[in-house]
């Protein structure tokens, strides 16, 4: 007897564990949200987010699970989010949610009724409906609930359910409480159960999310007049962005930039996508048509036909904010010697790497214009390099470290003291010349550093006068004198650094007395390799204050050492050529890249995966000996096993590594 009875009240407890959503641990749903503000049509946005459960537990015959909302960026959630609480029975859903001020759980589902009705719940009103709806290629019967708003400032809610699935939609109206009218809604686009995953999450062709930006060369050539040409820079963004079916709407404005923001009149671009295709919104003939530029069935050269006009659809690879892009290029046909012509070249997950445009004699004159991509920021991460990156790769994230030593020449004593100093590219000014700024970080101190450059010469701004001063010009090609800045410099060539033995730099000297004497040395394509400076604080004392490089940071390649606590013997050039073992690996979905150099030379760093199919190149340039690291994302590929190989000078190595998401 007491075993039966032992028996029953297990099998009566997992009946009350159960329910009618699978709230299992480790269960997950996406969904594709959509935010709509009634009173502003320009004020929308879009996104992918995760509802995913976290914990789960049994109260008599109800189940509470936590589950966390968080939004997806290139498929990967972000680290903090929402956290909501649902409880279900065997024959009932609630979820919470916000009425007013108050948490409520609201109803939204009970198995118990099979046709369209209105029910009350806890002085709420509810529309019940029961729809049907083709689900992942399988047909499905869910069940609405809809709340009866009660006035003009009372929320309504919607929720529909698919049971032994889940939530497939929730969407919310907000009343004008405070003068807005707005809608969100949720809709299930995947979802993983129990270790299945069905659906997919839409593969965009462009990262068109708010605030995503991409900075242009443009350069404007009049065919009737060699002389009549110009180049600047500008900025594009994404302003807002909605979503209808499965076609993701944008706003772009692009505009000049001059002194770091954009100036002058500001040019909207429309653009509208698919998983599959691309259409720009450009201006021709008076009329606004959607030009396409980008085709994912299109796999070769081809010419196709849109909406009545014939394109040119060309592949290719270019050298892009310091990377090789693979593009889809289309390049329209001009119906007469009066239209005009456009052509975009697009990288997918990148961005309109180049856009040019032909205007034909319309009125006397013809000209060309052409954009091309030199940096862009996804996700608040910055790409490339702004202004001219044969003097110095200014890019934000980009580091320099350096060895500070101070000398102190006393009438009795000799005093030095050592420490590390690293410079960080944080903000770029962004004129003609591009001004950039830098921050001077040690443990005991910051400082502003400010540096300018154009095509020719690399200016700084003094550390200790705050005085502008050149300290690098490529049209001087021999040792020189030259007048600067209210001072005289002599201008000598040498090889030699830290890092580099063979590095070439162009040394900038003032011959004066010791009080003020600076001595700096310039690397093309590295930048500042040795400052110094001699003051006299007293007549009795003199002060050289020197910084050496000794590592430097570019797209995540450190070259070099790096700070404080450091002994130079770690900075020693390797006996031997090395590649790494990734760490750490397993990752997700990054993970640190390392190899040693014994020479300078060649270096090619390729990621494949399982099947030999090329998927990423890491590095292909001349590099310096010594021991170098970078990071690499996988954000955008899938769990499974990758090699990534290098080859240098004469000689190929292979390691394997393991994505886990």
């Amino acid at each position: 007897m007491r075993k039966i009875f032992i028996v029953l009240f297990l099998f009566a407890y997992s009946l009350s564990a159960q329910g009618v959503l699978p709230l299992n641990e480790g269960n997950k749903w996406y969904y594709h949200y959509f935010y709509f503000n009634q009173n502003e049509s320009t004020s929308s946005n879009s996104a992918i987010y995760l509802l995913e459960v976290t914990e789960s537990s049994v109260q008599g015959d109800t189940t509470f699970s936590t589950l966390s909302l968080k939004k997806v960026i290139n498929g990967v959630p972000a680290k903090t989010g929402q956290s909501r609480i649902c409880k279900q029975t065997a024959n009932e859903v609630w979820f919470q949610t916000f009425v007013g001020f108050e948490t409520i759980f609201q109803k939204v589902y009970d198995s118990r009724i099979t046709n369209d009705t209105t029910v009350t719940e806890d002085g709420l009103e509810y529309e019940v409906n029961i729809e049907s709806v083709n689900f992942f290629n399988q047909d499905y019967q869910y069940q609405q609930w809809v709340s009866i708003a009660g006035s003009m400032f009372v929320d309504k809610y919607s929720f529909s359910v698919i049971p032994d699935l889940g939530i497939i939609e929730h969407s919310g109206y907000f009343g004008s409480f405070l003068g807005s009218e707005y809608i969100k809604s949720y809709n299930l686009i995947a979802y993983e159960i129990d270790g299945v995953y069905k659906g997919h999450l839409v593969n965009y062709i462009l990262p068109l999310a708010k605030d995503t930006k991409w900075y242009y060369q443009y350069t404007y050539q009049n065919a009737n007049n060699p002389n009549d040409t110009s180049s600047s820079y500008y900025l594009m963004k994404v302003k807002d962005n909605y979503m209808v079916q499965d076609t993701l709407f944008a706003t772009l404005t692009i505009g000049e930039l001059v002194n770091g923001s954009v100036s002058g009149d500001v040019t909207e671009i429309h653009c509208k996508q698919t998983s599959q295709e691309l259409w720009v919104q450009v201006f021709a003939d008076f009329e606004t048509p959607y030009f396409k530029a980008y085709d994912t069935k299109f796999t070769e050269d081809t010419v196709d036909t849109f909406n009545g006009n014939q394109y040119e659809v060309h592949f290719g690879t270019g050298n892009y904010v310091s990377q090789e892009l693979d593009y889809q290029s289309w390049l329209s046909y001009p119906s007469s010697e009066f239209s005009n012509e456009y052509g975009f070249s697009i990288a997918s997950q990148v961005g309109i790497v180049e856009h040019y445009g032909y205007f034909g004699p319309f009125l006397g004159s013809e000209y060309t214009k052409k954009f091309k991509l030199v940096a862009y920021e996804i996700d608040d991460t910055f790409y490339g390099t702004l202004f001219n990156p044969d003097l110095v790769p200014f890019r934000r994230g980009n580091k320099w470290y350096y060895k500070r030593t101070e000398t102190t020449y006393a009438s009795t004593e000799t005093i030095v003291e050592n420490n590390y100093y690293s410079l960080e590219m944080i903000q770029t000014l962004g004129n003609e010349e591009a001004a950039l700024v830098l921050e001077e970080r040690s443990q005991t101190s910051s400082d502003m550093i400010y540096f300018f450059q154009n095509e020719n010469e690399l200016t700084i701004t003094d550390f200790f006068t705050r005085k502008n001063w050149k300290t690098f010009d490529r049209r001087i090609l021999q040792d020189t004198t030259i007048a600067s800045n209210d001072e005289e410099f002599l201008v000598t060539f040498g090889n030699g650094n830290f890092i580099d033995p063979q590095m070439g730099y162009q040394q900038w000297e003032n011959p004066g007395e010791d009080d003020g004497k600076i001595t700096s040395q310039f690397s093309r394509g590295v930048g500042l390799t040795y400052l110094s400076r001699i003051t006299k604080p007293t007549a009795e004392t003199t002060v050289e204050t020197e910084y050496t490089l000794i590592g430097y940071e570019f797209n995540g390649i450190l070259t070099g050492g790096t700070t404080t606590g450091l002994e130079e013997s770690e900075y020693e050039t390797p006996e031997s050529f090395a590649l790494n073992q990734n760490y750490p690996n397993p990752f997700n979905p990054v993970t640190t890249i390392s190899f040693n150099l014994p020479e300078n030379g060649k270096v090619n760093l390729e990621v494949y995966d399982v099947i030999g199919r090329k998927v990423s190149t890491l590095v292909n340039s001349e590099m310096s000996a010594g021991k170098h690291s970078l990071k690499f994302n996988a954000s955008n590929l899938a769990s499974g096993i990758y090699f990534y190989q290098i080859r240098f000078n004469n000689s190929t190595t292979t390691r394997k590594m393991i994505l886990m998401k």
